[in-house]
């Protein structure tokens, strides 16, 4: 009696993004992290940091659930946790954008987490040959 076949596993988004710009996987949260970062947060990370080390703290945690995705669908209850995350409720980050982009996020996820279409089956010519 033969065992049945085990499901292969799905990648997760983070291995999908780190195979695509051939990082090692411990280079996800920063790499993801840079890349979904608002341009005002980008450019005063360095002394916000310095400032408060543990501002991003939300962002970071939004990022580490993102990467285990496996589906695209479920970004969006990731999304809500990072809307409701104590550490993203400050209006300075809402106001002057220091935070990561939540679209940013979106479209970086959806890209890598997209289901493949099916082929196009093979049909023959309907014009004359």
């Amino acid at each position: 009696m033969s065992s049945p076949t085990p499901t292969p596993r799905r990648a997760t988004f983070a291995e999908l993004y780190c195979a695509k710009r051939n990082l090692p996987l411990t280079a996800f949260p920063e790499s993801m992290f840079r890349a979904s970062l608002h341009l005002p947060a980008a450019v005063f990370y360095r002394l916000i940091v310095l400032l408060s080390p543990d501002f991003f703290a939300a962002d970071h945690d939004l990022i580490a659930s993102v990467g285990q995705l496996t589906r695209a669908g479920d970004l969006v209850l990731d999304l809500e946790e990072y809307r409701y995350h104590p550490g993203n409720q400050s209006r300075l980050r809402r106001f002057f954008l220091l935070c990561v982009s939540t679209e940013r996020v979106n479209q970086l996820v959806r890209a890598h987490l997209r289901s493949p279409r099916p082929a196009a089956p093979d049909l023959p010519s309907a014009g004359p040959e």
